[in-house]
């Protein structure tokens, strides 16, 4: 029976192909592990255990689209994140700014969307007169998130501006709005997203708390995915993994995919 089996099957086979049809062969996805920062709402952030956000949402759909991966999002804190691909650990990790002096080890394949530095502080202080960064903040105390380059840092901290880092922006806009900082830089739609989170949970109350408001832009930044390039070798197939991102984020910035995604956010 067995030999009768193959030679049918055989045969159902090559009448099959004689018509020029035929049986795609199976090729298994190469899995992929994409690391993100855990604490950069509204961008990137963890929500029921999962990677979420802006970001989120336009990897996900760029990885859907790429053929021959299989790619997961992992959440991380972003200062370890950095560790992490600065030793050649991980693959890939985002969203990191345009740093390439300061970090070398990574490649920054295309810009996926706009972002930028600036510095909120109270109203109060914001109305008191001009507000050049980082001239006007000599002797202030300025919080930034852990692990983010902030543009003109170097040059502040000359100038006798105590730069204090803390771990995420719900925790420096806690303390700014309890005068325990004076100002506070970070992207302005990270800002202004978590503190409309703040009012709708009642941990933010304007009759209670100072006014605060965007004193000063500081930069204009672009986000990335990060790709490690300390690797030696470990991820063989980065080459076509790039290529097929590029190209799929390129085609979604023209067809305003992107831009749909960031107005569900912002607006």
């Amino acid at each position: 029976m067995g030999k009768i089996k193959s030679f049918l099957y055989g045969f159902i086979v090559a009448n099959l192909m004689a018509f020029g049809i035929t049986f795609p062969s199976v090729v298994q996805a190469q899995d992929v592990l994409v690391y993100c920062d855990s604490n950069y709402a509204p961008y990137s952030y963890v929500e029921n255990g999962e990677a979420s956000g802006i970001y989120a949402d336009i990897f996900n759909t760029v990885f859907s689209r790429m053929k021959g991966y299989s790619v997961t999002i992992k959440p991380v804190p972003w200062k370890r994140g950095v560790k992490l691909i600065k030793e050649g650990r991980i693959f890939a990790l985002y969203p990191p700014y345009y740093r390439p002096e300061k970090r070398p080890f990574m490649d920054y394949p295309v810009p996926v969307i706009n972002e930028g530095y600036s510095l909120l502080t109270t109203k109060a202080f914001a109305d008191s007169g001009p507000k050049t960064w980082p001239e006007d903040y000599v002797g202030k105390k300025i919080g930034t998130n852990a692990g983010f380059s902030v543009p003109g840092a170097d040059k502040a901290k000359m100038l006798g501006v105590s730069m204090e880092e803390t771990s995420n922006t719900r925790s420096n806009l806690m303390k700014l709005i309890t005068g325990r900082i004076d100002g506070f830089v970070m992207d302005r739609n990270a800002m202004l997203w978590e503190l409309k989170q703040m009012k709708s949970e009642g941990k933010y109350d304007e009759s209670k708390h100072p006014e605060v408001t965007v004193a000063t832009d500081i930069s204009r930044e672009q986000g990335y995915l990060g790709i490690t390039n300390q690797d030696k070798g470990a991820f063989a197939f980065k080459d076509d993994f790039v290529k097929q991102f590029v190209a799929i984020i390129n085609d979604m910035k023209a067809k305003g995919e992107i831009q749909g995604i960031l107005d569900a956010y912002i607006k």
